[in-house]
């Protein structure tokens, strides 16, 4: 199409409107030095009729200067372009005159004519001849001689270019022709180049939507697909991870759905069947009943706070509190493991430091990090909980002495229903969902957060928190 829009534009340039542009050139010529003569006109100065002669010799332009009655005073044609006519005589002025091409009675009083009429005294005009030839005139009024008035006449002949234009149209016939064939060729190549990699890339995306998430699309040569292409398969790694994150939330809801409805399907025959009747029994088997209810109620619980994290549903409330308060108070919370079970909770906590942000969410995640390390303690049955104060930050550190993380799990942690295979005791065991909470609750605090961990040296959770006076 571009092609043919330039051809268009050469077609009427140089064949339909080709003799309007040659007009409108000439003119605009011979326009240009008639102003010039005019401005410069001065009949007392031989220098001026010097220029005349040197602005139009060897142009195809001739210009003269007329009295009023038809009479030439000067031209820049020499005398002997006139005596090779065969017109020179003894009344040279008069032969002159008519030896002037499309020069007559009837033209020269169409000129004054032009030129009187004119407000700026300037006239420029195409004549036609008999032999359908054509003349470009301008005329000027000078001023006046000798009781007269002079003008100025410059014309100059309009070549025919009838012939110019069939050899034109000829050439751009040609032309025309291998350039939009050429043209053709060129658009299928490049199309065909454009359009490969997007046809692959949409082949690929294909199978990406009918759920096969190991398609790799290949990187091109143009940036945007280049883009495309790395977009795409960051969305592949990405949706196979959510395939396998799905599978693995099937299977360990469905894990920690069953055993705590098994428990309680089991005690509550043995309520029914054997203890009825046995109070301490009874009392025993129902309190297992009620702790995997518990159970089961928390994971509920952890699902649904996830979720409503995620989906922003839930807006922090963020004010100054005493952090240092906080920390302690969740601390005690977890004092029965050290009584019952023999666990070691260790504290180092900085007095009097208020921190900004929402008290209970952070409270949340406290509580989740204190019980994970409590879970991952190993035989150590140690955790440690630092708070200190770096800048105008607060740095709180939970620490276990448990089997560490592997580098090649330590990134996985933050996970949904990730568990490192590390063993752990049940009957404190997590729902799975904590460490995705605390994840989110300080992602939306805007806050800096990590895990270190050396296998063999246990593992130690931080994040920090913006200090307030």
């Amino acid at each position: 199409m571009f092609s043919i829009a330039i051809m268009v534009v050469l077609w009427l340039l140089q064949v339909i409107f080709l003799n309007t542009f040659y007009e409108s050139m000439k003119k605009n010529e011979i326009y240009k030095i008639g102003n010039e003569m005019v401005e410069k006109y001065n009949a007392d100065s031989e220098e001026f009729f010097t220029n005349l002669e040197n602005e139009t010799i060897g142009r195809g332009i001739f210009a003269h200067i007329f009295l009023e009655d038809g009479s030439l005073l000067r031209t820049s044609q020499t005398v002997s372009e006139f005596q090779n006519k065969n017109e020179f005589t003894k009344r040279p002025a008069f032969f002159m005159r008519n030896s002037i091409r499309d020069f007559n009675s009837e033209n020269w009083k169409r000129f004054l004519e032009k030129v009187n009429s004119s407000q700026s005294k300037t006239a420029t005009y195409v004549i036609s001849s008999r032999r359908n030839t054509k003349t470009m005139v301008y005329g000027a009024y000078l001023g006046k001689s000798v009781g007269q008035n002079i003008y100025l006449y410059i014309n100059s002949p309009l070549q025919p270019v009838d012939a110019t234009r069939v050899v034109l149209q000829n050439q751009l016939l040609i032309v025309s022709v291998i350039s939009v064939l050429a043209s053709l060729a060129l658009a299928y190549f490049i199309a065909r180049r454009f359009s490969k990699p997007i046809i692959k890339t949409s082949i690929f995306a294909k199978e990406l939507a009918k759920g096969n998430y190991n398609v790799e699309f290949t990187a091109y040569d143009y940036k945007e697909i280049s883009d495309l292409s790395s977009v795409l398969n960051q969305t592949a790694r990405e949706l196979g991870k959510t395939e396998q994150l799905r599978r693995d939330l099937m299977a360990n809801v469905s894990h920690d759905l069953k055993t705590p409805l098994t428990i309680i399907k089991s005690y509550a025959e043995m309520i029914r069947d054997i203890s009825g009747d046995i109070k301490e029994k009874r009392d025993a088997h129902t309190k297992v009943i009620i702790d995997e209810s518990q159970r089961l109620s928390n994971l509920v619980n952890d699902i649904l706070n996830l979720s409503k994290l995620q989906q922003g549903i839930e807006s922090l409330s963020l004010k100054s509190f005493s952090l240092s308060a906080t920390v302690k108070s969740a601390i005690e919370k977890f004092k029965i493991f050290e009584e019952q079970n023999g666990y070691e909770l260790e504290c180092n906590i900085e007095e009097n430091i208020n921190a900004l942000g929402d008290e209970a969410k952070i409270v949340q995640v406290l509580n989740n990090l204190i019980i994970n390390a409590i879970n991952y303690s190993g035989e150590s049955k140690k955790v440690s909980v630092f708070l200190t104060k770096t800048d105008k930050k607060a740095l709180i550190e939970i620490k276990d002495y448990g089997e560490g993380i592997s580098k090649e799990e330590i990134s996985k942690v933050w996970e949904r229903y990730y568990r490192t295979g590390k063993a752990h005791t049940r009957e404190i065991a997590g729902t799975g969902i904590g460490l995705s909470i605390v994840k989110e609750i300080l992602e939306a605090h805007k806050t800096s957060y990590g895990v270190l961990s050396n296998e063999g040296e246990g593992t130690s959770f931080w994040f920090e928190l913006p200090i307030s006076e």
